[in-house]
């Protein structure tokens, strides 16, 4: 008997026919092959021809057997089927639907939905199985290619996000370079008042008359005030030049922010004869930050300022803050030289610089951008050639 003449077939046929639901099922099965299982007697089953095409088979050469088939079936897909076939065979409710991994004839892996219903007697007992096959291959295929492409995007973000911190390492140590000179003058300034003050106390205290209490007191006072200015700024200099993979975001105040970034900047400030006013609005409600970060782009605005202002007459630099509905405003204005409109397009592009060769890096803009883009805020700049440039920041007030 062949298979187009196997009884089961012939049987199914006659089902369909007569029972709509056979068809419905059917129709909804996808067809990538269907199968019909002589429970009663558990070696006979018939598979339609697409069956065997799936597994890479010719259907004329294989047997119309249980047998044939289970060999092909990965161990515990097989277990799985089973255990689903028993489940629906004593409740009708419970699904036999499970994704099996078939083994094709050219060894590699077919991903099949294995659907089925029981066919029922008039006392509810199954005496056939009939099942249909989806073919999900490809759809496993593609999902262990975004997988891997997923994987992949991960660890380029990763080593994007290493090459980002390096860039804003380096912003840093630029920018401490291009204030060094006021810098060294800051520190200079409170050790040269400290080793003053300390040689005149040691004249003091030498002279075999009486030593003036209060001359040393206050000689004294002095010391320990200059060292600990000039121990604020060392320390603040540390923070700032510190190397930090993600900091801890915090709820700071603004305004205290914004003093903060003017401890390594007034000397520079001052030396290029730069006139700074602040604007603060007092009460503004915490922002949540990295605040080192924050103070770097503050800091890389104010330096850019400063640069701007080096040609002009009038050297204004303001920096004010306000909020603004649901988010707190922080402008860094100055009556600088302007920028282009041309070069206002690129503005925040990485590398991209107005300034001469050797004076500037083009990464401040562009990671200030990025660093204020990561704390869901905007960076955004207004400027007239000639007339000065306003930056101004917003960030989202804290929860």
């Amino acid at each position: 008997m062949t298979a187009d003449e196997h009884y089961l077939k012939r049987e199914l046929y006659e089902l369909v026919q007569k029972e709509s639901s056979i068809f419905e099922f059917l129709q909804q099965g996808s067809l990538d092959g269907v199968w019909y299982w002589d429970i009663e007697n558990p070696e006979a089953e018939w598979m339609s021809p697409r069956f065997w095409e799936l597994l890479g088979y010719d259907y004329r050469k294989m047997k119309p057997l249980a047998s044939e088939w289970q060999d092909l079936v990965h161990p515990d897909d097989l277990q799985i089927a089973l255990s689903n076939f028993s489940k629906h065979c004593e409740d009708s409710t419970h699904p036999y639907d499970q994704l099996v991994r078939y083994y094709h004839k050219d060894g590699s892996t077919i991903w099949v939905r294995c659907r089925g219903m029981a066919i029922r007697d008039d006392t509810g007992k199954p005496v056939r199985m009939l099942g249909a096959h989806t073919d999900l291959t490809q759809l496993k295929r593609t999902e262990e290619d975004l997988k891997k492409s997923n994987n992949e995007l991960i660890a380029a973000n990763k080593i994007l996000k290493e090459t980002q911190a390096q860039l804003v390492q380096s912003a840093k140590l630029a920018s401490i370079g291009q204030i060094a000179a006021g810098l060294a003058h800051e520190i200079n300034q409170p050790l040269a008042t400290v080793l003053g003050k300390a040689d005149l106390t040691k004249l003091i205290l030498e002279r075999e008359q009486g030593v003036d209490k209060e001359v040393v007191t206050e000689n004294l006072d002095m010391i320990c005030s200059e060292i600990v200015r000039a121990s604020k700024i060392i320390k603040h200099l540390k923070t700032f030049s510190r190397q930090d993979k993600l900091s801890e975001r915090v709820e700071i105040d603004i305004n205290w922010l914004i003093n903060e970034s003017f401890v390594l900047m007034s000397k520079t400030l001052h030396l290029e004869g730069v006139n700074v006013e602040k604007e603060l609005t007092e009460g503004l409600p915490h922002v949540l930050c990295d605040y080192v970060q924050i103070e770097q782009v503050f800091t890389n605005l104010i330096r850019n300022a400063t640069d701007a202002l080096k040609e002009s007459t009038e050297k204004q630099l303001v920096m004010c803050s306000y909020q603004r509905d649901d988010s707190i405003c922080i402008e860094v204005r100055d009556t600088g030289r302007g920028i282009s409109e041309t070069a206002m397009e690129n503005v925040f592009d990485p590398f991209f610089t107005t300034k001469p060769v050797g004076q500037g890096t083009g990464l401040g803009l562009s990671i200030s951008h990025g660093i204020i883009r990561e704390h869901n805020g905007t960076l955004d700049v207004k400027s007239k050639e000639g007339e000065g440039t306003c930056f101004t920041i917003t960030l989202p007030i804290a929860a």
